[in-house]
């Protein structure tokens, strides 16, 4: 049985949406993180983004993220806990759902 993921992105501004920068170095930390450190086999169920405030509670993306996460009783995973939110109360909302883990990899550095 693989390790079941669902990715999720933010960026906050459209600019860095489109510019990629920011998307980049999530999805350069997320793919270190997957091909270094994660339960072998993995799966990836799917990628959500969205491009909106960290403060917003409103993210379309992260709730379809959280609802597979549900769904498949897979691990939701971000680059950063600031890719969450930049509120510390939703992410404690977040951290009490029943979304089976969130795992944090800010921890690995590609660099």
């Amino acid at each position: 049985m693989s390790k079941k993921y669902v990715i999720y992105r933010r960026v906050s501004s459209k600019s860095q949406g489109e510019s990629g920068l920011g998307l980049e170095a999530q999805d350069r930390d997320i793919a270190l993180f997957l091909d270094n450190y994660s339960d072998t086999p993995f799966e990836a169920l799917g990628t959500f983004t969205d491009v909106l405030s960290g403060a917003d509670a409103h993210r379309p993306q992260l709730a379809a993220a959280i609802e597979l996460a549900k769904k498949e009783g897979a691990e939701l995973l971000v680059s950063k806990l600031d890719r969450l939110s930049r509120k510390v109360s939703q992410i404690a909302t977040l951290m009490d759902s029943s979304v089976p883990t969130i795992g944090v990899i800010s921890a690995v550095s590609a660099g």
